[in-house]
Order: C-alpha cells, then structure tokens, then sequence
C-alpha cells in the first residue's frame, strides 16, 4: 500500500506538471490516493466518483479538493483541455 503511493507520487513529481496543472482521479473514494499524489504538485486535484457517500466522506476529510458525483463512463463533467493528468 503505503510504498506503491510513495511510487506513484514520485511519478507524478516526475511528469513535471504546471504549477496550475489539474489532475482527475476517477474512481476516487475515499481520496486518500488524490490526496497524497496532490501534495507532490501545486496544481488542482478533482475526485470523481459515482458514490455520492464516497465523495461526501473524501470532502469532509480533504476540504481542499474538488469532489464530483458523476458516471465516469458516460462523460467526463470537465472543459476539454482543463486536465493535465488522469489517473
């Protein structure tokens, strides 16, 4: 656990994202994946997830992220072009 999302985040550190980059994690529940890889940039992190518990639950604990309810395999609820990183 702990070790693959040291892995990831030193990825995500890597890709050299802007500084106002955004990053979408689909299927995000809890947030706590978000929110460890969203501390390796300074850009802006959004969670999706179709559990409106799951999201409630991840914005109660990670007020500073963005947290949609929204089917993932339907549509994505963001402007072309506004993400740098989807995971």
């Amino acid at each position: 656990g702990r070790a693959l999302l040291e892995r990831l985040a030193e990825r995500v550190r890597a890709l050299a994202l802007p500084d106002a980059g955004t990053m979408l994690e689909l299927g995000s529940g809890s947030g706590d994946v978000l929110a460890r890889l969203r501390s390796a940039t300074r850009g802006a992190a959004v969670g999706l997830d179709l559990s409106a518990h799951a999201a409630e639950h991840a914005a109660r604990r990670f007020p500073e992220l963005t947290w949609v309810v929204a089917n993932a395999d339907r549509r994505l609820p963001v402007l072309d072009g506004s993400i740098d990183l989807v995971m």
